[in-house]
């Protein structure tokens, strides 16, 4: 049954080895993350079963990085315990790295990794994250994902080490890549 959110929330418990059913199931429960008010634990549990259940399917991988978006961006997202934000991060995280050329996914990832919130404040393997961020943004040419890409990795920068910061500045693909953004934004500027 898919009709009520009792429904949908049961069948994510009872068939988590029933992948098509998952998807279903998280694809319904996508609009209801949408009108949520309170932080619900609950949901937030069902949907990280799904994505541990099913890491290798992107159906289920789309519609639960969706919801998760859903269920933490904004004042929603305020409310939400910073371990259940971390255990989000983790699951997102390994969805980016199953599906690097995948660009809804990847957007859906960066969607919600683009929050101060989680960013500042909850503990997650940020060198991770930010070399993921780095790969999307050299993968897909889309301005709204590059910005965001942006956004996330000059958070990051500040908080990982200075080792791993120089990691990341040696990939020569890295540095290009934000070294012609900067070139297009400064063209623009005198340009316009």
């Amino acid at each position: 049954g898919n009709a009520t959110e009792k429904q949908i929330l049961e069948a994510l418990k009872r068939y988590t080895c029933r992948q098509l059913y998952m998807q279903k199931s998280l694809y319904h429960l996508f609009s209801i993350t949408q009108q949520l008010q309170e932080s619900r634990t609950d949901v937030i549990k069902v949907i990280l079963l799904a994505m541990r259940s099913h890491p290798k399917d992107l159906g289920v991988q789309m519609a639960a990085t969706a919801c998760l978006y859903n269920m933490s961006k904004g004042e929603l997202g305020s409310k939400v315990h910073p371990r259940w934000l971390a255990n989000i991060l983790s699951l997102t995280m390994t969805a980016m790295e199953v599906f690097p050329h995948h660009q809804q996914l990847q957007k859906n990832a960066l969607l919600t990794l683009c929050s101060d919130r989680i960013l500042q404040e909850v503990t997650f393997d940020r060198f991770r994250c930010a070399k993921l961020v780095m790969e999307c943004l050299c993968t897909f040419e889309d301005s709204s994902m590059n910005r965001m890409s942006v956004a996330i990795c000059s958070i990051l920068a500040a908080k990982i080490p200075t080792k791993q910061t120089s990691d990341l500045g040696s990939n020569a693909r890295y540095m290009q890549k934000l070294l012609n953004i900067v070139k297009e934004k400064k063209e623009k500027q005198s340009g316009g």
